[in-house]
């Protein structure tokens, strides 16, 4: 079937049908004009489902009362991965009409596709409950304390809605069910004429998963055009619904303000623009500029410049000078080199760029005493800059990838040309978004976000100044009035189930850690290293940070394990330690990918198999008890001077046959390493001396019969000529600062755990089966190497981000070894964790060789410690991290008795 209009003909053969409370109706079809070319469909007449889209009587609603959040969290967790788009031919069959109908480009809305399963991860349903409304007020009726006798009860209960959404993404589809589904709602959704068929394939999915679902029964989607009074004066009645949620424009909106009356609600998510604010900092140096450029590229391109947050007008602090002007031309050349590079699931040349933008770039580049213009040309993108100090007569109708940046000569001039209609301002540095968050609101922003993250888009936290979740839901109070006697106190507050208070802002070094990741920053102190990784588990799979060069970064335990086992793709060649000074070898195995691996792990493994560990151990144990001995005739002492940091050196000497000397100097060395090898230009402040005494271990050893390891190592051959100094002295700085370093700092923490904790103690000494447990834990919870970091050997998708081939990648164990989905109650020491998986030894063919000799010791350790009297801190330790990667403490002091 098809439509004629002049000099155009719409095909409608495309069937899209209504959705009403868990069935698909498909009759009484009539054509619908699309958007793009050949993009007619056919839906069934509104007019003849009318009647079935208000759900009637409001006592329907109790099924959706009686749910609970973890009802809704595991409904929408079997809903989320039938919306994979490989498996969902629904959506497949979205994805490829919105090819026509859609602005974005084919690559980015594959990517938002493929993203919509991640919108129902339990994690992230829960913390929009959690964050926007609050589980307590959801589930029941929460309690309000009160200090005047009287009692008082609150509860969210779910709506009556229609959602006008809008079609710009598939995400909103998905958000808008999510948010209905948390809220215990009953909506209708309106599809948009630019993307019918999204809402409708996520509904018929739940309908196939969940058929007899309460959240099934409550969700209608259909389209009708927007203005048809026929379905819109029968349907905006307040019998009929509570709430109007409107996104997209005037146009959306205006249709359906005359039927706003007492007991029907709207609440509009109307299109604003956005801004960016760049300090003098971002055009210091080249490099400055280079990042940020990236940075901006990233806020101006993402989703092609369609979202209300992306970057359109960019107020660089460059001063108007002649100086000044010069330099932010040469920024806006680097922010148009950056925008044509960004990945194609982001961003990609405009489909249908608009004409009446390209005849005014046009114009532009006729006035080049007023304006520069970048690009632009091929309609690719391009960057005006004005010299006139004021952003160009157009700017609200900046997309297609085109930014304007304006020169001004401080912050403030940027602050006086926004307005409530400025939703989002990206700033750089952060330091300057803490000076302008409290001026800024004044003139009307709604949000601030670092440079390079205004299009990450947060459900749980408040949107265009609101919160829309609390306003689609009803606050309904109870009151109840005592006399004051009657209400003990105690009592009331006993029963007290306090309404969730509304999030507490993030520390600011924790969002600026997590935004620009960087592990050598001195305020990445352990503590705020766990918040950091937290909050980079939450916002997504991949994170990406420009520190040293850039590096993307990953959180979660599935992604760590992923690029450890998979050592084709992320490769270790090129070192794991980042930044590192020029000159500083690579250590072996570790540092080298096969077949240089597989040769030197195979003459270092023999060191440490389990046989030659247990050979070992009677001689372990009289070095565990030496050293524990004088503390405790002492009646205490420093743990980690006198026990954690000698033993891993003198068992090294064991295992290896590293002499006294070096097992006495290994551990300054190895100090001052990790002290220089981050900042300093060049490895000779550092690796000569280092060199120098493995050097020392070399000749001796070749002086030995052959008793030891060492004595066997150095005389071992390759392709068959003997090893090379510099091939030995790879694989002995391996030896020497893998088998101590971990070792000692996963050693201290234990013990620090079980200093302060004198029930955990009596429970090993009582059961001495669960002390390698203990350890185990210990490796878990106080990962002793933060992270690592690998290079791509080839071109890597995760979550629908493409990682190019040969960038760097930050694995962060210790984010990985504490991640929810993994490990329950994640911030806690516990025991019984069958299997404790923790990727503290790493995994793959990188798995840490000495390994089994680390748990030697540790259990020796505690069986030694178990003998005597329980040990209690004296003072407390500071914890930091040596080379932005090392878990350490500086002392354990200690009392036995």
């Amino acid at each position: 079937m098809t439509t004629t209009s002049p000099g155009r003909q719409t095909t409608t053969a495309l069937t899209v049908p209504a959705y009403l409370r868990g069935e698909t109706v498909g009759d009484r079809l009539i054509p619908f004009a699309g958007r793009g070319r050949d993009a007619g469909f056919r839906a069934p007449d509104p007019v003849t489902v009318l009647d079935r889209l208000p759900l009637g009587d409001p006592e329907r609603m109790r099924d959706l009362y009686a749910l609970t959040t973890d009802d809704v969290i595991d409904c929408l967790a079997a809903l989320g991965p039938r919306l994979a788009l490989s498996e969902n031919a629904l959506l497949q069959e979205a994805l490829a009409h919105a090819a026509d109908w859609s602005d974005l480009p084919p690559s980015v809305l594959r990517g938002c596709y493929e993203r919509l399963p991640e919108f129902f991860a339990p994690d992230a349903v829960r913390e929009i409950a959690e964050q926007a409304v609050g589980t307590a007020a959801l589930d029941g009726w929460a309690r309000v304390r009160t200090t005047d006798g009287w009692r008082a009860s609150v509860r969210a209960v779910g709506s009556r809605a229609v959602h006008i959404i809008a079609g710009n993404s598939p995400e909103i589809a998905a958000l808008t069910i999510i948010r209905n589904a948390v809220t215990r709602g009953d909506a209708i959704v309106k599809s948009p004429s630019n993307d019918p068929l999204t809402a409708l394939a996520i509904a018929r999915t739940l309908a196939a998963t969940a058929p007899d679902h309460p959240l099934t029964r409550h969700l209608a989607v259909a389209y009708w055009k927007g203005g048809d009074e026929r379905i819109e004066r029968a349907l905006y009645r307040p019998e009929n619904v509570e709430k109007i949620v409107a996104w997209g424009g005037f146009a959306s909106v205006r249709h359906v303000t005359r039927y706003i009356q007492p007991g029907l609600e709207l609440i509009s998510l109307d299109p604003k623009l956005s801004a960016t604010v760049i300090g003098p900092e971002a055009f210091a140096d080249s490099a400055a500029m280079a990042r940020t450029a990236r940075l901006a590229a990233v806020d101006v391109g993402a989703l092609n410049q369609l979202g209300c947050f992306n970057a359109r007008v960019i107020y660089a602090v460059t001063g108007r000078d002649e100086a000044g002007l010069r330099r932010a031309g040469e920024w806006a050349e680097l922010l148009h080199q950056e925008v044509q590079r960004l990945p194609g699931h982001l961003s990609s040349r405009a489909k249908r760029f608009d004409p009446d933008l390209r005849a005014g770039l046009l114009a532009l580049r006729a006035a080049p005493d007023w304006y520069r213009v970048t690009g632009g040309r091929a309609d690719e993108g391009a960057v005006i800059v004005s010299l006139t100090g004021e952003p160009v007569a157009f700017h609200t109708s900046l997309s297609g990838r085109v930014a304007n940046v304006v020169p001004v000569d401080g912050p403030e001039d940027a602050v006086r040309a926004m307005t409530s209609a400025t939703q989002t301002v990206g700033v750089y540095p952060d330091s300057l978004k803490e000076r302008l968050r409290d001026l800024v609101p004044l003139y009307g922003v709604q949000r601030l976000v670092s440079l390079g993250h205004a299009t990450r888009f947060r459900p749980e936290l408040p949107q265009d100044a609101m919160e829309p979740l609390r306003r689609m839901v009803k606050w309904i109070v109870d009151e109840t009035y005592d006399e004051p006697a009657e209400v003990p106190e105690t009592a009331e507050v006993a029963e007290v189930t306090e309404v969730a208070a509304a999030p507490v802002s993030p520390c600011p070094v924790v969002t600026r850690l997590t935004g620009a990741f960087d592990h050598h920053d001195p305020e990445f102190t352990p503590e705020i290293a766990h918040q950091v990784h937290q909050a980079l588990r939450e916002q997504g799979r991949v994170a990406r940070t420009e520190a040293y060069g850039g590096a993307w970064v990953l959180s979660r335990y599935q992604d760590v394990l992923r690029a450890l086992t998979e050592d084709g793709t992320f490769s270790s060649g090129s070192g794991i330690f980042f930044p590192r000074a020029e000159g500083t070898p690579r250590f072996a195995p570790l540092e080298y990918d096969p077949p240089e691996h597989t040769f030197f792990r195979a003459l270092m493994r023999p060191a440490f198999v389990r046989a030659q560990v247990a050979r070992l151990a009677p001689r372990v144990r009289e070095v565990v008890s030496g050293l524990v001995a004088p503390l405790v005739s002492r009646g205490g002492g420093d743990l980690v001077r006198e026990l954690c940091t000698p033993l891993p050196l003198v068992v090294l000497g064991l295992a290896v046959g590293f002499t006294e000397e070096a097992q006495r100097r290994l551990r300054d060395l190895t100090r001052n390493m990790w002290a220089r090898m981050p900042k300093d230009g060049s490895a000779a402040g550092f690796w000569p001396q280092m060199e120098e005494l493995l050097q020392s271990e070399i000749r001796q050893a070749r002086k030995r019969d052959g008793g030891d390891f060492l004595a066997r190592l150095v005389r071992a051959e390759r392709a068959g000529r003997p090893l090379t100094d510099a091939e030995l002295r790879v694989m002995l700085v391996g030896f020497a600062v893998g088998g101590h370093q971990t070792t000692l700092n996963a050693l201290a923490h234990l013990l620090w755990t079980l200093a302060g904790d004198r029930a955990l103690q009596d429970r090993l000494r009582d059961r001495p089966e669960l002390m390698p447990a203990a350890a185990e834990e210990a490796l878990r919870l106080w990962t002793p190497a933060d992270h690592s970091t690998r290079v791509t050997t080839r071109e890597v998708e995760i979550d629908g981000v493409t990682i190019p081939a040969g960038d760097r990648v930050i694995l962060l164990t210790g984010a990985a070894n504490r991640d929810p989905a993994v490990f329950p109650d994640p911030a806690e020491f516990r025991l019984d964790r069958p299997p404790n998986l923790h990727l503290t030894f790493g995994r793959g063919i990188h798995f840490c060789i000495g390994a089994p000799l680390a748990r030697l010791e540790f259990r020796l350790v505690l069986e030694e410690l178990s003998r005597h009297a329980p040990y209690t801190l004296t003072a407390t330790p500071t914890r930091f991290y040596e080379n932005g990667r090392h878990l350490a403490l500086d002392g354990l002091q200690v009392r036995f008795g």
